[in-house]
């Protein structure tokens, strides 16, 4: 069997769909892959990947995803990604495979429609985004969802328009299942969540050290709580300090450190995917102040499956975390979280049995092998090979 992967947005590991989609491969030793492209500055076009996977990079190359890049403006970016994925979609309708696996698409098309009031932008990204001349089955992963919170409505119908193109649609957050269970379109919305690679990520004892070692993984965005960050760092407990891995930020990084301050933060900058398990090893809980509504995120679940709990906002679906079962759910400001991690001080014996119950409830049903067998046999049905 050979499924292609189609996703606009693959680069160097460091989280997100890019490490959901190389675990599956990884986990599915058997079946051949394609993965459908972005190039990048300094790639090779066609790329063997793994031993069963192979990268397709198609022009323009784009340099956003490099992380001192800055970002291109919306209309520079639109018109690079339809050129991009004209290129893919010409290539996709006469290579041979059986199965598309397709994983969510970038926007700039419908955010320079939304700020243009230009109609045949609009066009332009729908017939983009049609895949109904696509004779083979497919398949959509859906790893975010757009909100009135953080997102046009424009963004949500194109959206929705996309899923109803596919017959079956798996979500990897409870809360993106329900919204999509309810739309017309689909014959199937399944809730299959991020494949999470337990023997990477592996449990090791909370340190022993005296201070308590907060951390923070993740971009630095006012949608990943920035300036709760910055809060924090200014407020932490006695007998604590913040540890934070995050992509480099380019010319903002001098007014970063300015506004975190202090000798109890520590910053480290693009830190390998595959130095992640020990960089979560190092603490004894992570803060995850997302402000979306509706997800876990990855990096929980990793965290969690290195045996580190993790601190979220109790504002949405948090699925699998229970509060003070394998995490903490507080209220989404400092106070609340500077509490907590005062309470926490006081009880490590505590903190050690949710430290395990946070292991062993990600090894019930994130673990990598089970993921990849649900989709594997999805990819079955859907081929007519199961």
């Amino acid at each position: 069997m050979k499924v292609v992967h189609w996703n606009m947005r693959y680069y160097p590991l460091l989280g997100g769909i890019e490490t959901h989609v190389d675990t599956l491969i990884r986990h599915m030793p058997d079946i051949q892959f394609e993965i459908v492209t972005d190039a990048l500055p300094g790639t090779a076009r066609t790329e063997r990947y793994r031993p069963n996977a192979t990268i397709l990079r198609f022009p323009p190359v784009d340099r956003s995803r490099v992380s001192r890049h800055r970002k291109l403006s919306v209309p520079i970016a639109a018109i690079r990604d339809s050129l991009r994925e004209a290129r893919e979609r010409k290539y996709l309708r006469s290579a041979e495979y059986d199965l598309l696996h397709v994983h969510d698409f970038d926007k700039n098309l419908l955010l320079m429609e939304d700020r243009t009031r230009l109609r045949f932008v609009g066009r332009l990204a729908g017939r983009l985004h049609n895949l109904q001349d696509f004779p083979r089955p497919r398949l959509l992963t859906k790893h975010f969802m757009f909100t009135e919170e953080n997102a046009v409505p424009a963004l949500r119908k194109w959206e929705e328009r996309l899923v109803k193109q596919f017959e079956t649609v798996v979500c990897v957050d409870k809360a993106i299942e329900r919204r999509y269970s309810a739309l017309e379109g689909p014959k199937r919305v399944l809730f299959i969540p991020n494949p999470i690679d337990t023997q990477q990520f592996s449990f090791a004892p909370l340190p022993e050290d005296e201070t308590i070692h907060l951390g923070y993984v993740g971009r630095l965005a006012m949608a990943r709580g920035e300036n709760l960050l910055v809060d924090l760092s200014h407020s932490l407990p006695s007998g604590t300090d913040l540890r934070m891995a995050v992509p480099h930020p380019g010319d903002r990084l001098a007014d970063v450190k300015k506004a975190l301050g202090g000798t109890r933060v520590q910053m480290e900058l693009d830190v390998p995917y595959d130095s992640m398990p020990k960089f979560l090893q190092g603490i004894h809980i992570l803060v995850n102040p997302i402000a979306d509504a509706y997800s876990t995120t990855r990096v929980t679940l990793e965290s969690m499956a290195v045996g580190r709990p993790v601190i979220m906002f109790n504002t949405g679906e948090r699925y699998p975390m229970r509060h003070g079962g394998n995490g903490f759910l507080v209220n989404p400001d400092v106070q609340s979280i500077c509490r907590l991690v005062e309470s926490v001080k006081s009880d490590r014996e505590s903190l050690e049995r949710i430290s395990k119950k946070a292991r062993e409830d990600v090894e019930k049903e994130f673990a990598a092998p089970l993921i990849a067998s649900k989709i594997r046999r999805l990819y079955g049905e859907l081929t007519g090979s199961a």
